[in-house]
């Protein structure tokens, strides 16, 4: 019997040919290419977005932390009446003297929002507002005001004061700056435990008597606060500390960060470096003044009414104490450059124009205007 064997022909052992092989890695490298530009694309676009979303939520939070803390600038609890304005501008940093406020001691209260100009840094901020320290075109700004809030001291009740840090306790025509002496104090005394010559009626228990009045405690005792706001050209130091080094800050990329000088809780008023939020370049400052009418009121004893007439980015000592409301302008910059860009633009503060210096960082201007409503109460004219 004859068996027959199958072969296979040569078309069954046919593979891919050179050419098919190289048409088929070309069409693959073709779509991985586009895959990648796709994927780098998008990345770039989310990494833009990201800065872009930093820098708004940055310039946003600057202007809303400034504006709040300047509306309540000259905040001192129940005192309706302050001191005359000095003759030569209080040094900020230096620690408030305990004791009554007059027109000799502790008169910076009279300015609850000061100017500092960075050519001529006061004594006592020397070693903290340093020239390494401040980012060029950029203000610095005082604010001085009691916390809105008092000590819980009622006739019943009595309060926490921490050692070392500034209390002020008002009445309507009295101030007086006090240390905490550490412990409690109750309703007779002042943060410093002695007796207190301040008072005031308290509210918060039934009346007594005939006729029926409210029992006298001591006046409102208030944390007082002085905030000096400055930006600083990074914001984590190298080697650490306080103070801005140079170009190996932050890790060898500078961030400019807004940051303000407080007084340090328990630090008998010594001052600390506080960073705010970081991508802030430049703040800037207007004072509205108001100086009209000219004359002193009768019912406030205070020039004006309590309406600024112009704004001044560099007031008079005088302009200083009669400002009553302020424009804000905050210059917000990536804190991440971006490739290819050249930022070559004005940015307009104010009355100051500047022009970016051609590096790969986006910025963008935010502005705000406040009334400060204590220092502009003060001057309304009773109707």
């Amino acid at each position: 019997m004859k068996t027959t064997c199958m072969q296979r022909t040569p078309q069954a052992e046919r593979g891919f040919s050179l050419i098919e092989l190289m048409t088929a890695i070309t069409i693959g490298l073709l779509i991985l290419v586009g895959l990648t530009s796709v994927f780098v694309n998008s990345s770039n676009a989310n990494r833009e977005m990201k800065n872009t979303a930093e820098q708004i939520e940055s310039g946003r939070y600057a202007i809303e932390f400034l504006t709040q803390d300047i509306r309540h600038a000259g905040y001192y609890g129940e005192l309706t009446t302050l001191p005359a304005v000095p003759a030569s501008a209080p040094d900020p940093c230096a620690a408030p003297t305990a004791g009554t406020v007059s027109n000799t001691v502790n008169p910076g209260l009279t300015l609850p929002l000061q100017r500092i100009s960075s050519a001529s840094i006061p004594t006592g901020c020397a070693s903290l507002l340093t020239a390494a320290n401040l980012a060029p075109n950029s203000d610095i700004v005082v604010v001085r005001r009691a916390d809105t809030t008092m000590l819980p001291v009622t006739s019943a009740t009595t309060a926490t004061v921490t050692t070392g840090t500034v209390y002020i306790q008002t009445s309507a025509d009295t101030a007086e700056i006090q240390y905490g002496a550490g412990g409690t104090v109750d309703s007779t005394q002042k943060a410093s435990g002695a007796a207190t010559a301040l008072f005031r009626r308290d509210f918060t228990v039934a009346a007594t008597g005939t006729p029926p009045q409210f029992p006298i405690i001591a006046a409102g005792i208030r944390k007082y606060r002085t905030h000096i706001y400055f930006v600083a050209p990074c914001s984590v130091p190298n080697g650490g500390g306080s103070l801005c080094t140079g170009s190996s800050d932050d890790l060898g990329n500078p961030i400019p960060t807004l940051k303000r000088l407080e007084f340090t809780d328990g630090g008998s008023g010594a001052f600390s470096i506080v960073p705010i939020v970081e991508g802030i370049e430049a703040i800037r400052i207007e004072y509205g003044v108001d100086s009209s009418p000219s004359t002193a009121d009768p019912g406030t004893g205070l020039v004006g009414d309590g309406i600024p007439e112009s704004y001044s980015n560099a007031p008079s000592l005088a302009d200083m104490g009669n400002t009553v409301a302020a424009r804000i302008y905050v210059l917000a910059r990536n804190t991440s450059p971006t490739r290819g860009y050249v930022d070559d633009k004005a940015f307009v503060m104010g009355s100051l124009t500047t022009v970016a210096t051609g590096d790969p960082y986006k910025r963008h201007v935010y502005g705000g205007e406040t009334r400060i409503v204590n220092q502009a109460g003060r001057r309304e004219i009773p109707q």
